[in-house]
């Protein structure tokens, strides 16, 4: 068998999604190269239809570790997952989840065996007792997201005037900002009834119906304030999960001073916004974190599936009368209790979150007790089964492709509804690939601003 030459780095870092964690893992790895190592970057989605040789690393970074599976597709990008940490991108879930999961524990398996990075005491305790760490796996850090907010790195955003050089639509306008949780919306059907959804939501349909009144009302009402404040520019910040919402897409081509906006962090907009909505979104803790405050609208109840223990005994408005009185006064205080955001994010103002977890690192890079035994090698493919795997891949990337017309898709299901729910599925990951892809060049450009701002 002809042999190839692998890349071999330090640490290696896993992400899914690139709004949430691109600016954190570049933080990240700036002060690992910093400190000597080298480090690379491989996105999930993209590896899905363009086959990457496995990356050699002493030290694999994951965006999420819950079981066997999702070890198994962290390791499907690893020549040998010889040490593991877990950043764990999602820590703060819905009551009925927290509920499931210490009824049933998830992180288990060679999940086990990672060190496990954790926001504050309430997800430690999680660990601990639900879902059965060790204690010597787990780090309290806090959550590096919030180390963006602090004055070292307060040069690294966009100003408002370099902003709105970049969207001139908000150019003399007073900024209101939407952050979106409405997850479930936009997705399809097929999708929300299969096992993966179901697992965790026992009537998706039921709760999807219900995020559509919630969006639906919540727009309502902010088109009717638009109309008596031209003043205004309304950014709506879709959900990751939330791809062309039909209401939010109507709702753009009716008023031209509400716009979507999806593109640059949270962060960014929650710095430079004159006023900031929300209604279940862990955004909350950001907006707390920059010395923010925000609204949080609740026309109808939320499903116990998606409310969260975070925004338990939360100040929010639930009526028309309510919102409209808020729109042009000011924030009264922060809608959710301090305490109540420190049981799920330890906030130090000595040490940063990313120093700590750089410290981390380091640790399991030279501890062999962090060390997985006999987890087998993920050979590359090489000759006809590489060229085999790269053909498959490029026929899903046409499928879904042309999946976008929707004359195609009528003819295709036809043909064969089951090369229609193939081809609907390519389209999906094309789409979600588009969104969170990151070139060199993009990476390049934010490793580099971080950079400037730390200098």
């Amino acid at each position: 068998m002809k042999k190839c030459k692998l890349k071999k780095v330090d640490f290696l870092f896993v992400y899914e999604n690139k709004n949430r964690e691109l600016e954190n893992i570049c933080l990240l790895a700036h002060e690992l190269r910093k400190r000597g190592y080298s480090v690379s970057m491989i996105e999930t989605w993209h590896a899905i239809y363009h086959y990457q040789w496995p990356v050699d690393a002493k030290v694999v970074i994951a965006f999420a570790l819950y079981d066997d599976k999702t070890f198994n597709f962290i390791a499907s990008h690893v020549y040998k997952m010889r040490k593991v940490i877990n950043l764990q991108w999602e820590q703060v879930y819905p009551k009925k989840r927290e509920l499931n999961f210490v009824k049933n524990p998830q992180t288990g398996g060679m999940a086990q065996k990672a060190m496990h990075i954790s926001w504050g005491k309430n997800n430690l305790k999680y660990l601990l007792e639900s879902q059965g760490i060790p204690e010597d796996h787990i780090e309290i850090t806090g959550h590096m997201a919030l180390d963006f907010f602090r004055p070292e790195l307060s040069e690294y955003y966009m100003s408002r005037n370099e902003l709105t050089r970049k969207y001139p639509v908000i150019k003399g306008k007073r900024i209101y900002i939407f952050i979106s949780s409405f997850s479930m919306v936009a997705l399809p059907r097929e999708y929300l009834l299969s096992d993966v959804i179901k697992k965790t939501y026992k009537d998706p349909l039921l709760i999807q119906r219900m995020q559509i009144e919630s969006q639906g009302k919540i727009l309502e009402w902010i088109k009717k304030e638009l109309v008596n404040h031209p003043d205004i520019i309304y950014i709506y910040r879709p959900h990751p999960s939330e791809i062309n919402s039909i209401a939010v897409l109507r709702a753009a081509k009716e008023n031209p001073n509400f716009v979507i906006i999806q593109e640059e962090s949270v962060q960014q907009w929650i710095l430079i916004a004159d006023k900031i909505y929300t209604q279940n979104s862990t955004s909350i803790a950001q907006i707390y974190a920059a010395k923010k405050n925000c609204v949080i609208l609740r026309p109808y109840p939320i499903p116990e599936e998606l409310d969260m223990s975070l925004y338990d005994g939360c100040q929010a408005i639930s009526t028309f009368e309510e919102f409209k009185e808020d729109f042009v006064g000011k924030a009264k205080s922060f809608p959710i209790a301090p305490e109540k955001i420190e049981e799920y994010y330890s906030i130090d103002d000595a040490i940063p979150s990313y120093i700590k977890i750089c410290d981390i690192c380091e640790k399991i890079y030279k501890d062999d007790r962090f060390k997985i035994k006999n987890y087998p090698c993920q050979q590359p493919l090489l000759g006809g089964e590489r060229i085999r795997r790269i053909i498959i891949n490029k026929c899903h990337i046409l499928l879904g492709t042309l999946m976008r017309y929707s004359g195609f898709a009528c003819i295709i299901g036809k043909i064969s509804p089951k090369l229609k729910k193939r081809g609907e599925y390519a389209l999906q990951v094309l789409t979600i690939e588009k969104k969170n892809y990151s070139p060199q060049n993009e990476v390049h450009e934010v490793e580099k601003r971080i950079a400037k701002s730390l200098l």
